[in-house]
């Protein structure tokens, strides 16, 4: 494909891209199974001494065992990184750099209590890093830090239960805990009421600075009519750590960064109702689903006019919060072993 594109621009010297995945499995013994999978993909454009680069890479083990025959536990531990480079001088190296990486281990259980009654619970340990984006220049990567690497951990214990109360009625319900701290080695503005920084706040490393600990409700009503029409109605709470900061300046793709929350960046929490009627023809194969909903959003981000995102120390202070809400419905038809046919009217306001 590069020599397409030379014929119409001769300036670019490399131009291509790789996905690579694969999976395997084992089966141990009748009550032991392991996974293994990966990916990996990069994608560069490069054109005189200018380029661009995007790396992904993942990686997941997985151990799937049967501990009685009401109990069964699935055991993870998965890593991946991403990477976006923008090269301003190919010949010394020089590149500005946005990086986000993680390790995570969870264990999951599933209890059948009896065959209408299912608990599931689990626990879970998360590990980040990011860097929002700095230069790098040279063979020993030196960096020039314009903003504050960053680094996380999460901690998350959840539990849930699915209960068939009888023929007509079912609940499903639970609880999710989660902890989010950062640590050093990193620095943190301080900002006044205008948006100006006051103080630097600077934390070695290990050190563990800030922590915000969010419940995430969730339960869902089921009224079955008979056995093929439903009403469900749910509520749920979201809790997002991980913000996405674009700057659409670029005309190949966002100078995406990414950032944890911390002392400028609130977690964005959202609250959401909703109403849904279900109904499955068997004979026709044809199903539908007409569904309602509200949601209300706290500490949504947004930008400061004219915000300046790459290469800005102080970048925090070119976003905005806010709260917002959105309503609608939404109207789904498919037929069994056709793609999904949707229609409907979204109304939004924030």
């Amino acid at each position: 494909m590069q020599w397409l594109f030379q014929a119409q621009d001769p300036s670019i010297n490399k131009f291509n891209f790789y996905d690579l995945t694969g999976k395997m499995n084992f089966k141990l013994n009748s009550t032991n199974r392991i996974f293994f999978s990966f990916y990996a993909g990069s994608d560069n454009f490069f054109s005189g001494n200018n380029g661009i680069n995007w790396s992904n890479r993942a990686g997941t083990f997985r151990w799937n065992k049967i501990l009685t025959n009401k109990l069964f536990l699935n055991t993870t531990l998965s890593t991946s990184g991403y990477d976006y480079n923008l090269y301003t001088d190919v010949s010394k190296d020089e590149r500005w750099n946005s990086h986000i990486s993680n390790v995570n281990l969870k264990s999951d259980f599933s209890f059948f209590l009896k065959p209408q009654n299912e608990i599931t619970f689990g626990v879970g340990l998360n590990g980040y890093k990011f860097n929002p984006g700095n230069l790098q220049s040279g063979s020993a990567n030196q960096k020039t830090s314009n903003t504050s690497v960053r680094n996380s951990l999460e901690f998350v214990l959840y539990g849930n239960q699915e209960i068939k109360v009888n023929k007509h009625w079912g609940l499903n319900y639970g609880m999710r805990f989660s902890t989010w701290t950062n640590t050093g080695e990193a620095f943190e503005y301080i900002f006044d009421d205008s948006g100006n920084p006051v103080d630097t706040l600077n934390y070695q490393s290990g050190k563990s600075y800030i922590t915000f600990a969010n419940l995430e409700p969730r339960v869902t009503v089921q009224y079955l009519f008979n056995e093929h029409a439903a009403l469900k109605a749910s509520y749920m709470r979201n809790v997002q750590n991980l913000h996405l900061i674009s700057n659409s300046i670029s005309p190949f793709t966002s100078l995406d960064v990414w950032l944890p929350s911390s002392y400028n960046i609130k977690p964005q929490r959202a609250d959401q109702l909703t109403l849904g009627y279900h109904d499955l023809h068997a004979q026709t194969g044809i199903s539908w689903v007409l569904e309602t909903f509200y949601k209300k959003m706290y500490n949504q981000i947004d930008y400061a006019n004219h915000a300046e995102l790459l290469l800005n120390p102080l970048l925090e202070n070119q976003l905005r919060f806010g709260e917002g809400h959105a309503y609608g419905f939404e109207f789904q038809a498919k037929r069994a072993g056709s793609p999904a046919r949707n229609g409907g009217l979204l109304l939004c306001t924030g």
